[in-house]
């Protein structure tokens, strides 16, 4: 029987900047990313923006904190870079978590404060996504 799971993600977004030039300024490999305008599987008019964005992917977990804590590690030390980032590409910057709640085990939702501080920080914004999967074996 699948567990509840969690999944958090750091995006960068905007109207005009490559992702490759991202990714070379972090080191980082991202997740994933696109072009405003590339056609995507679920957006068959193409893009609305461009996105660099890495992911802790699904994992098992009953408090958000840990996949969160995982992806700041990878960004931290890099604070400067992506203030300097901002301000050049006018990008938006934010934290995504996507939770799936099966057999009704809800995990905890909180953000603490040093997530908190570090996203003030880089000026970024926080989504959550909750589904509920139901009749699962």
């Amino acid at each position: 029987m699948k567990k509840t799971q969690v999944m958090a993600e750091f995006f960068i977004r905007g109207d005009n900047f490559s992702p490759s030039m991202i990714t070379k300024k972090l080191a980082i490999t991202p997740t994933r990313t696109y072009n405003k305008g590339d056609i995507l599987k679920y957006n068959k008019k193409g893009a609305i923006e461009t996105v660099w964005e890495i992911s802790t992917g699904y994992e098992e977990s009953f408090d958000i904190n840990n996949q969160l804590t995982k992806i700041i590690n990878l960004i931290k030390e890099k604070k400067d870079i992506l203030k300097k980032i901002k301000n050049r590409f006018h990008v938006d910057f934010g934290f995504n978590v996507v939770i799936e709640i099966r057999n009704g085990e809800t995990p905890a939702v909180h953000w603490n404060k040093d997530i908190i501080g570090f996203a003030n920080e880089i000026g970024a914004e926080f989504d959550c996504d909750l589904y509920i999967i139901d009749g699962e074996v």
